[in-house]
């Protein structure tokens, strides 16, 4: 037994003897100090790297520098419990291996569990900037850790250099270690920056973080609620705004004190964003908010994030990931916003340019009427729009309507005012804005008093349009979807122009004649009857005075009501829009011709006379119109004359005059309707290449009132009609002796009750064939004042 122990120890001493030999060994080949080596990566030590930085720094020469760089293999524990802890040996011993490598470096050594430091010298600092980033590049590339396995890592890296930093060498490796914790933040930071806050990481960490704000959001959105409420909005009447605003705008104030929710999903897009905050910047708009409240609001819902964020649990990464993505969505709904704010005046100003561009080519009150209300019905925040008149008993009466406001008016009959005298709504806003002849805004409590609020109403306005003596002729009235709304600055600028706009235009128009004030809805109706069944016309026999036959008769447009009444041109004309013209005109022909058709079937022929609006002239399908119902109803172009009315004027004259030669070139004859009367008569007989020329009747009846010279200016006209080889009908012929004085005068043609009231249409075969001209009296009252002479060179007596 003590032969056995002894064995043992003689063993081990021997073992011992061994590894010292071999450790000595090692220690001669790294400096003969084991402390001076690394024996995993075959580099420096922490000792041996502190020990060689003072003789470095003593051997720089022309103001060099010695940098020490500090690398810090980020996580190194948690990499080696998934790859292994040989694949992390590997790594270290493949990183030192890249160090040893790195151009002109002094040193390098291992000088940590899983850190390196590397000393070079360089000239200046830009040179060790350079130097810094060679470093990084190198150790970005992936290190192999097995057969076709390769591993990247994460590193973070601080410097130090001499004698910039410190003037003792020693304590460069310190210097750049504590720089490694700051280079990680800025790492960290970095990476938050450049964080994509609508990508899938952002919508990671979004998604973690939700579940910590559902206590405290309804809390933050009562808060931004008060702060609105208690915002100071542009415009708004003291007075009464503060209780009226919290009864009218909660469900504005509630959209927008819950914008952040919006800000903080984690599905939501940068295109879903910029809409949603483009909408809230124009609500604030268009209930008068200063910019600033949007400041203020975004500060708030910043400061509660960063509250909400340190609370949840996870690593500085996260947090600090987290609260870059917030900031960055908030930066951008803030620019958002103010983007939004600023399209809606851009949005006001393009809908009145482009309102402004379409009334310049509307010749028609109706068609001003209607595009005033299509432009106002687009305006942003408008629920709907009406025009209102006043009859000639005081009471007000819609005029012109958009569909919304019909649709509202509906199911809101109380709030009706038509019919109901202007002393019954001394206070309304109609009746406020029609006196004073300025713009009148309906304060907040009355809107909640009226039922306005009740009915969907948020702000209601009345705007008067003038005439040129400054009276109020019709009542342009708004009604909006935000409090406030017309008290803002932007709206205030835009309803202004408008008012004057619409104003303007229709001053224009001044010479139309102009029906009494029709409600919007029956207007409505007759147009719907005049195109479904309810157009009937009348016909106007006109006479040959030289042949003493009738040859012709004069369609005149009616519209038959279901109970049989039947309303006159003069009535519903006026109220027509130009595309309603265009087709009453393409109707009318068609009806009539094929009456021709019918009573030439009956043995009856006769040519046919219609009334041709110079706006329609002006449509470049006038003259397919015309020639595609000739060819259906196999009618001789010859047959009818397109009398192109006085009432309106030709704007374009090149092209009215292109459609005329057309006309003229397919057959068909033109008459100068009403001559005397209207625009510019004997500019158009001059101009326009016409077959006829009809005198007004207003001339004619001027003869019986006794008026000496109208039978002189009948007489001239006729004269003058004749020596430009147009042939003469004179209107308006309504008693015998006017009839003879016609013959006398030689005209071609006579119309008017002492030949035949208009009459349907059904009746005029049996008509025909009963009636003869009557022969010239000889007898005429008139016919002293008229030398013979002046008959064929318009020479008259002089009194």
């Amino acid at each position: 037994m003590v032969a056995l122990g002894m064995l043992a120890f003689a063993t081990s001493a021997l073992l011992m003897l061994l590894r010292w030999h071999r450790s000595a060994r090692s220690d001669r080949g790294c400096g003969n100090d084991a402390r001076a080596c690394d024996t995993l990566t075959g580099l420096a030590s922490r000792l041996g790297f502190e020990q060689s930085l003072p003789p470095l720094a003593e051997s720089l020469r022309g103001g060099a520098r010695l940098a020490v760089l500090v690398v810090d293999v980020d996580r190194f524990r948690r990499l080696c419990y998934r790859i292994g802890w040989h694949a992390g040996d590997s790594i270290l011993r493949d990183i030192g291996t890249r160090l040893q490598a790195f151009p002109d470096a002094c040193l390098a050594a291992r000088v940590g569990p899983d850190s390196f430091a590397l000393a070079m010298t360089r000239q200046d600092l830009v040179q060790i900037d350079m130097a810094v980033a060679a470093l990084l590049e190198t150790l970005a590339s992936p290190f192999s850790i097995g057969a076709d396995v390769q591993q990247r890592i994460s590193i973070s890296l601080g410097c130090g250099v001499y004698p910039d930093e410190t003037d003792t060498p020693s304590r460069l490796l310190g210097i750049a270690e504590r720089a490694v914790p700051g280079q990680s933040e800025r790492r960290v930071r970095f990476i938050a920056d450049n964080l994509d806050p609508y990508g899938a990481e952002a919508a990671q960490l979004l998604t973690r973080m939700h579940p910590h704000l559902d206590q405290e959001r309804t809390r933050l959105a009562a808060r931004l609620a008060r702060l609105l409420r208690a915002a100071p909005r542009r415009g708004t009447c003291p007075q009464d705004a503060s209780t009226a605003q919290r009864d009218v705008a909660s469900d504005e104030e509630i959209a927008m004190a819950r914008h952040f929710e919006c800000v903080a999903r984690a599905d939501l897009s940068a295109t879903e964003h910029r809409a949603q905050a483009r909408r809230i910047g124009r609500l604030h708009a268009a209930h008068g908010l200063a910019p600033a409240v949007a400041v203020a609001m975004s500060y708030r819902i910043s400061r509660w994030f960063t509250v909400m964020v340190q609370r949840i649990p996870g690593r500085f990464s996260q947090r600090a990931g987290l609260k870059a993505v917030i900031a960055r969505r908030l930066e951008a709904d803030l620019a958002m916003q103010q983007d939004g704010a600023a399209s809606l005046q851009e949005d006001l100003r393009s809908a009145m340019q482009a309102l402004a561009r379409a009334l310049q080519r509307r010749h028609r009150r109706a068609d001003i009427l209607e595009s005033i209300l299509a432009a106002t019905s687009a305006f942003p925040f408008i629920k709907n729009c009406a025009i209102y008149a006043r009859t000639a008993e005081g009471t007000f009466v819609v005029e012109a309507e958009s569909p919304e406001h019909r649709i509202w008016l509906a199911g809101h009959a109380a709030l009706q005012i038509s019919g109901r005298p202007s002393s019954a709504i001394a206070t309304h806003a109609v009746t406020r804005a029609w006196r004073s002849g300025v713009i009148e805004e309906v304060p907040p409590a009355q809107m909640i008093a009226s039922g306005l609020a009740a009915a969907g109403v948020r702000a209601c306005v009345a705007l008067p349009l003038l005439d040129s003596t400054g009276h109020t002729t019709l009542a342009l009235v708004l009604h909006g979807l935000a409090p406030n709304l017309f008290g803002t600055s932007v709206f205030t600028e835009t309803l202004e122009l408008l008012r004057v706009l619409a104003s303007r235009e229709l001053e224009r128009l001044r010479a139309e004649p102009v029906a009494p004030p029709v409600a919007a809805s029956e207007r409505a109706f007759w147009r719907t009857r005049l195109f479904d069944g309810g157009l009937r016309c009348f016909m106007q026999p006109i006479a040959d005075l030289k042949q003493s036959v009738c040859t012709k008769v004069e369609a005149l447009a009616r519209i038959q009501l279901p109970n049989g009444v039947m309303i006159g041109p003069q009535q519903f004309l006026p109220v027509l829009s130009q595309l309603d013209l265009d087709e009453l005109f393409v109707a009318g022909l068609h009806q009539c011709l094929g009456l021709l058709r019918d009573w030439e079937q009956q043995g009856v022929r006769i040519d046919l006379s219609l009334n041709l609006p110079p706006s329609t002239l002006r449509n470049l399908d006038c003259m397919r119109w015309v020639e595609t119902a000739l060819a259906r109803h196999g009618v001789d172009a010859a047959r009818l004359t397109l009398e192109l009315l006085e009432n309106e004027e030709l704007v374009d004259a090149s092209s009215a005059h292109r459609q005329i030669h057309a006309l003229r070139k397919l057959g068909v004859h033109l008459a100068l309707d009403d001559l005397g009367s209207g625009y510019s008569s004997l500019l158009r007989l001059r101009d326009l290449p016409v077959d006829v020329v009809k005198i007004d009747q207003s001339l004619v009846r001027g003869i019986t009132a006794g008026h000496r010279r109208s039978v002189n200016l009948v007489a001239y006209l006729v004269e003058l009609a004749r020596g430009l080889d147009a042939k003469i009908t004179i209107e308006g012929l309504e008693t015998p002796m006017l009839l003879d004085f016609a013959q006398f005068l030689e005209a071609d043609y006579g119309q008017g009750y002492a030949i035949a009231r208009p009459m349907p249409s059904e009746a005029i075969p049996a008509w025909l064939a009963a009636y003869r001209v009557p022969p010239p009296s000889g007898h005429n009252p008139y016919a002293g004042t008229v030398t013979s002479r002046s008959r064929h060179t318009g020479v008259m007596l002089q009194d």
